[in-house]
């Protein structure tokens, strides 16, 4: 009897469970359309030699533009805000060609709106202008903080080997996952800003511009986008220490800027042939060079020491990387006056969803556009030497480095040497250096300073 009643409520218990199995398939799923458009705000705080500030009230630099910006320049630099701005859909535009502006919040500065332009796309088989030669010589690769150069460092590349075929063992990339904002590539329709659209395609934002407020977006590709920014642009970076120890190292230190999420640096010099890259990295690889890592990601670099913890403060790049740059010897190469140090620190996200998920599953989800805001602060620094002390030598009789020479340095940066080794090398992640000197930018063919002219 025993074993009949513990046979019938197993029974009875495998009906109830394949009763509520059967249930829970027949629950309805709420069906989620994508998005017709998604919008994209990429903001950054720039400082350092990125940090000269823009015409006052959104205008184009001028003749007292350029003396504030020289007057910055003997001061040790300033904070700049820009904006780069990126718009795709997957509707055709109505009415003719594809428009779109963007209309801001009255606290970011600028009259009037700003206008996306559409690209036109390139002829099948049309060669892309300013393609890099290959580089020749050897690329060296440190990474890591400290005094000295960890065990086997530097890794050596040599082009001519890798163009052989040849490839160095044990160098790794450090995975990231961002993902890119929209392009003409991804979307039916695009635009972006900044661009050559006149008036308001290329201005400038004031150094006191700021991003809260609400924003509108119309076009005749996507429906209208609203939305607020609750997240201002991030302070700048900050640097209280950069100067050679007695070794010949580089101790570098920074101010906690309060919303970074993490930190990463690079660096990079010449020495004839040879191109010496160093980054914060703890791995053994390239390092981290995207412009924005969505804060989850940056969290889990920061676990792998990919990325500097947010609450890192100080750094030093070793002495074998400055030795190899060739900046202890008495005469560093001229192109890089002994090194030019990158340093990001990573933001916040906003990201926006309209309409919201309908709290009853049995109603679609059709979602409308989506906007994703996101953050850097970014600066640009010669390894060794504060600005301020650049300004000293500046007002002597051998100034160090003149306008001109900055100018022409930092195009040979963006055309040159990140896009060269991508190219020449193929090495994962090796692309994304040239992108971090020059992305936004290359658009426009603009240097990296805006105190800088156009090409």
């Amino acid at each position: 009897m025993i074993r009949k009643a513990v046979l019938a409520s197993c029974v009875a218990a495998a009906a109830v469970l394949a009763t509520g199995a059967a249930i829970a398939q027949r629950a309805p799923q709420q069906v989620v359309t994508p998005p017709k458009a998604s919008y994209w705000v990429s903001a950054t705080t720039g400082s350092g030699l990125l940090g000269f500030a823009a015409p006052q009230g959104g205008e184009r630099p001028g003749m007292m533009d350029g003396m504030r910006m020289a007057r910055q320049m003997m001061a040790g630099g300033g904070v700049s805000r820009q904006l780069q701005l990126d718009l795709g859909s997957t509707l055709a535009p109505t009415g003719g060609a594809p428009k779109a502006e963007h209309t801001p919040a009255a606290a970011l500065g600028v009259r009037g709106t700003l206008p996306l332009h559409t690209p036109t796309p390139a002829a099948p088989g049309q060669a892309r202008p300013g393609e890099p030669e290959r580089p020749r010589g050897r690329l060296l690769i440190y990474w890591g903080c400290g005094e000295r150069a960890r065990a086997g460092q530097p890794v050596i590349i040599d082009f001519a080997r890798v163009a052989q075929g040849e490839w160095p063992t044990g160098l790794s990339a450090v995975t990231v996952n961002a993902p890119n904002p929209p392009s003409s590539r991804s979307h039916r329709t695009f635009g972006d800003w900044p661009n050559s659209i006149r008036p308001n395609g290329s201005v400038a934002l004031p150094s006191t511009a700021s991003l809260l407020g609400e924003h509108v977006v119309r076009g005749n590709y996507a429906p209208d986008i609203r939305f607020t920014a609750a997240q201002d642009f991030m302070a700048p970076i900050t640097f209280t220490t950069n100067e050679k120890t007695s070794s010949g190292a580089v101790n570098f230190a920074w101010s906690p800027v309060p919303t970074a999420t993490g930190y990463a640096g690079w660096t990079f010099g010449a020495k004839g042939d040879d191109i010496v890259f160093w980054s914060t990295s703890e791995s053994k690889a390239f390092g981290v060079f995207q412009d924005y890592i969505p804060p989850a990601e940056v969290a889990r670099l920061v676990r792998e020491r990919a990325v500097l913890a947010p609450t890192t403060t100080t750094c030093t790049v070793p002495k074998d990387v400055m030795d190899a740059i060739g900046a202890n010897s008495g005469a560093p190469d001229q192109r890089t006056g002994g090194g030019m140090l990158f340093f990001t620190a990573y933001g916040p996200e906003q990201n926006i969803i309209y309409p919201e998920r309908p709290a009853d599953v049995r109603t679609p989800w059709n979602q409308e556009y989506f906007v994703k805001i996101r953050h850097r602060s970014q600066t640009m620094q010669m390894l060794g030497q504060n600005m301020g002390d650049m300004s000293a030598g500046a007002r002597g009789a051998q100034p160090q480095m003149t306008a001109e020479e900055r100018c022409r340095m930092q195009r040979e940066q963006q055309g040159s040497v990140g896009s060269s080794i991508g190219a020449a090398t193929g090495i994962p992640g090796a692309g994304a250096i040239g992108g971090m000197i020059g992305r936004n930018r290359n658009k426009q063919k603009q240097p990296a300073d805006p105190a800088c002219p156009p090409e």
